[in-house]
């Protein structure tokens, strides 16, 4: 009876005293970018990008980090997988696109041209009321990435369109062999990766071309605890009822 007394306390403290680790969060509350956390990328300096000159920018006001044309920010925290990446932005301009790089080295400066071979980026693509075939929603593609998306692209949803000037939550897990992805509180994928490392680092940035700006207004990663330490305690409960009923 004692020992299975012990086991359902540990069963029921164990969840709570596995706490996620927080590698790095960041609300942007001050008027300077925090560079002990992050390298900040300024790719384009009044460059001919395509069709029209690029001025890339960073700057950091009171509670929002304002990314433009390309700018971007590594974190600067070593990460230990699997881990998850949370926090709000809000796209300025119509048909924006914001882009977090996930298993990086925290070396690439510009996340739309992806970072070392085995990092995963995600676009977040925003509304586009001037193109109604502009693919709103969400792509996830392989590094390294070339301007057409759809090369090494894995996965995407062009059903969830991402209104500009409004605020967007995002929630992702990067558990090694699968991507969770939560948009606004809402669960929108899982998608089969195939095991390339954690990386370590995870970058946010802004599309060259998007010269309204992008805002993230907040940003945190931490650890998850393995699926795995919860199922032990549930099989070692039920090892201990099963020698109990032996013993009645």
């Amino acid at each position: 009876m004692m020992n299975l007394a012990f086991a359902v306390i540990g069963l029921l403290i164990c969840p709570f005293s596995i706490n996620a680790q927080i590698f790095l969060t960041d609300d942007f509350d001050s008027n300077n970018i925090d560079t002990s956390k992050w390298h900040v990328n300024l790719p384009f300096d009044n460059d001919f990008v395509i069709d029209r000159y690029v001025t890339s920018s960073a700057t950091q006001n009171s509670g929002s980090l304002m990314l433009k044309g390309g700018a971007s920010i590594n974190s600067k925290a070593n990460i230990v997988g699997p881990y998850q990446v949370s926090g709000i932005f809000n796209q300025s301009s119509p048909g924006g696109t914001t882009i977090i790089t996930l298993r990086g080295d925290g070396i690439s400066s510009d996340p739309t041209y992806g970072g070392p071979n085995g990092s995963i980026l995600l676009g977040f693509f925003g509304d586009s009321s001037w193109d109604p075939n502009y693919k709103c929603g969400i792509g996830i593609a392989s590094s390294p990435y070339a301007w057409n998306w759809n090369i090494n692209e894995i996965y995407r949803d062009n059903n969830f369109p991402l209104l500009h000037n409004s605020p967007t939550s995002f929630h992702i897990i990067d558990w090694g062999n699968l991507l969770e992805i939560t948009i606004n509180n809402i669960l929108i994928s899982k998608v089969s990766l195939s095991e390339g490392g954690f990386g370590n680092s995870v970058t946010i940035g802004s599309q060259w071309s998007d010269i309204s700006g992008l805002h993230i207004e907040s940003f945190k990663i931490e650890s998850v605890p393995e699926p795995s330490a919860f199922s032990l305690l549930a099989v070692g409960l039920g090892v201990v009822l099963r020698r109990r009923r032996r013993t009645v």
